[in-house]
């Protein structure tokens, strides 16, 4: 029988006071160690000559935030000074490689190596930021797509190429039980060295096409495995604006970081020298969105860095005012937590709709036609107060 809905009111006052008065059980808090796999986006900067001056979001959060991503070589003594590929010098832990594709990821081990980590040196977070070498000029698919080389067919083929090297990936970190952040594939179109030898912005949008299938598919793999997806491309873009419509600055602190320069010694530009890699502003607030990830799905407690910290980070001095939300929006909107308990639609967020869900099968047992497995939160066999009580604890999360 449907539950009426005085009983209803009864049962969500009941439930409501029994959660505000006790405390609830806490998810996994603070981040033992993090480990990392990814290209040179998370590959430490001190492996190259901008690292001179910037820094990459893994050093970012190390030097920073404290967070431990295991020593370097030379701290650990290391013969030469050098893990060996592909870590070469940098943090421990940070499997990330400059250069590497999805295939180059698996060929060198990063994902064997950090699942290593996990059982056997304490890593207990991660992140896979891996893909954009996959689409690139150097590397990848894309003179071929923006000079119209290849077929829709072409692509498929190549995108499922990609798409089942990061499945091998997660099939061999996900079971080790680390909590793990997968990062989409930004548009490689916003670097100044891309746009300035690829200039039709209608031809790039022709590989920004290719990427969006690709991260479609990324997004998948997250809901199957249950992991949190940062969406790398959606802020990307509201950061650098869309190929036929670039930006020209971004307001970070109330100082306007110039998004189409590259520079080894202007602190305001948006990228390094080599206009592929990002300067410290930028790779600061790509920080915030993976730790925001971490946080919302694992309840990491790290602290986002402040517009002001970013800037100071990168050379700069603080403009007096926060300005970024205002442009980009909440670092939540770009951060879907799959698998939270309560997310009856796996849509990534325990909504209205997942509690009409539960209530719709409440008083159910197995056997009986309104029973839904997916509401049997505490898996009994009938979908009862504690399911409720699991629901609506997790009510709100994963939601911008």
């Amino acid at each position: 029988m449907q539950p009426t809905v005085s009983f209803l009111r009864r049962l969500l006052t009941t439930v409501t006071v029994a959660i505000a008065a006790c405390a609830l059980a806490p998810g996994q808090s603070n981040i033992n160690k993090l480990g990392a796999m990814g290209d040179s986006l998370t590959d430490e900067y001190l492996e190259q000559v901008y690292g001179a001056y910037a820094d990459c979001w893994t050093e970012l959060l190390v030097l920073h935030r404290e967070i431990d991503m295991g020593p370097t070589a030379a701290e650990a003594g290391q013969p030469g000074g050098t893990w060996g590929e592909p870590r070469r010098t940098g943090y421990e832990h940070n499997w990330a490689r400059a250069g590497a594709t999805t295939g180059s990821m698996l060929a060198w081990g990063q994902h064997t190596g950090l699942a290593n980590a996990v059982l056997t040196q304490g890593v207990t977070h991660a992140a896979m930021f891996i893909g954009g070498n996959d689409f690139s000029p150097w590397s990848g698919c894309y003179d071929e797509i923006y000079d119209g080389e290849w077929s829709q067919h072409d692509i498929d083929v190549w995108v499922a190429g990609g798409i089942s090297n990061i499945t091998t990936a997660l099939d061999t970190t996900v079971p080790t039980g680390v909590q793990m952040v997968i990062v989409n594939i930004p548009d490689f179109s916003i670097m100044p060295w891309v746009w300035s030898l690829f200039p039709d912005p209608v031809r790039r949008d022709a590989v920004a096409a290719a990427v969006e299938q690709a991260n479609a598919d990324i997004r998948g793999l997250a809901a199957e495995y249950d992991l949190a997806l940062v969406d790398m491309y959606a802020l990307t873009k509201a950061m650098f604006g869309p190929n036929q419509d670039q930006h020209e600055h971004l307001l970070v602190g109330n100082v306007e970081i110039e998004l189409l320069i590259a520079s080894s010694s202007n602190p305001l530009a948006g990228w390094v020298a080599d206009g592929i890699h990002p300067r410290t502003v930028v790779q600061g607030i790509w920080a915030n969105a993976i730790v925001t990830a971490l946080n919302l799905a694992y309840d990491a407690d790290v602290a986002l860095f402040t517009e002001e910290e970013i800037l100071t980070n990168g050379d700069l001095t603080y403009g007096g005012a926060d300005t970024l939300e205002a442009q980009i929006g909440p670092y939540e909107a770009y951060i879907t937590v799959f698998g939270i308990p309560g997310d009856l639609d796996d849509d990534g967020d325990v909504d209205l709709n997942d509690l009409a869900a539960l209530l719709a099968a409440y008083g159910s047992c197995a056997g009986d036609p309104e029973y839904n497995p997916e509401a049997d939160l505490d898996e009994n066999g009938c979908v009862g107060l504690s399911d409720l009580a699991i629901l609506l604890a997790n009510y709100g999360a994963g939601s911008p």
